[in-house]
This record gives structure tokens, sequence and C-alpha cells, in this order.
């Protein structure tokens, strides 16, 4: 690749919306350590570890595995919290050019924002309700919720990708 068809290096600031994003985020991603901790003793020796697609556990484990979730939610987080600082590697489907550099990256970075919420939401989601059937106060993680998510994730990325195609010149 050639020095001129690199992508732009800019600094894109954060207004509210950014700012409020990433506090939910990092409140989610409390919740999520804090969670586990505060249940953990609690737990009985085996918990569910996977839930099917009609929302009833389908597997269990040792109450280690309660973990797994916190674990891979910190991973993403800081992953995708060091992947924001760098727009300038994502790939795009409209050519970023001088006039839209700053919407594309704007947009882009606040899809990543928004993504860390809703990863971190779900997981906590997941988590609690793991602990909550574990402890009998649950049964699964409803039947709806793989549906809902998935239709969520699709209306986010659907929404993200018409702002970042249509032309912003």
């Amino acid at each position: 690749m050639s020095r001129q068809s690199e992508k732009p290096k800019i600094d894109i600031e954060m207004n509210t919306f950014d700012r409020f994003l990433e506090t939910t985020a990092l409140i989610a991603l409390l919740f999520l350590i804090g969670l586990p901790a505060y249940y953990f003793h609690r737990l009985p020796a085996i918990i569910p570890t996977h839930f099917g697609m009609t929302g009833v556990p389908d597997n269990t484990g040792p109450r280690g595995v309660i973990w797994f979730l916190p674990v891979t939610g910190l991973i993403l987080y800081a992953a995708l919290t060091v992947l924001n600082k760098y727009p300038h590697v994502f790939n795009y489907p409209a050519k970023i050019t001088t006039e839209n550099v700053r919407y594309q990256y704007k947009t882009a970075t606040q899809l990543i924002r928004l993504l860390k919420v809703l990863i971190a939401a779900v997981f906590v989601y997941l988590t609690l309700s793991s602990i909550r059937t574990a402890l009998g106060k649950q049964e699964g993680i409803g039947n709806y919720f793989v549906i809902g998510f998935v239709l969520l994730m699709s209306m986010i990325m659907s929404f993200y990708l018409y702002q970042i195609i249509k032309d912003h010149s």
C-alpha cells in the first residue's frame, strides 16, 4: 500500500454521548466483575454454564466457570478501548477523504463504544442469570433473550452502517 492511500491519523474528540457510553460500559464492567465476586461463595459446586436457544440451561460446570464471562468481558473491553484509539486502521465501506474523515472516524468510534456497552450489558445479564439460576431464583435466561439480542445487534449495526455509507463529504 502506498503512503498516499493511507488513511489520515487525526484525533477525535469525545462528545457528551461518547462520554456517556464510556461511563456506561465501565459501570457495566464493574458489575460484571462485582457480581461473581459477591456471589461466588454462595454458589453451589455445580452451576449452569451454557443456555440453549430456548434460554434453558443445557450444560453445567464447576462454580469457578462463573469467571469466564467477566474475564472475557474485561479482555474485550480493553481490546475495544485500545482499538478505538486507532480509527485509521478500521475498514470502512465508504472511501475516506479529507472532507469526510472526521465524520467517518467519529461514527465508527461511536459504534465501537456502543458495542462495548452492549457486550458488557449482555455479559452482566448472562452472569446474573447464571448466578440466579444456580441459586434457584430463576429458570434460565428467558425465551426471547437470543432473539432480542440478535435483533438489537442487527439494528445497531444497520443504523451505523447506514450512517457511514451515506454521503457525508
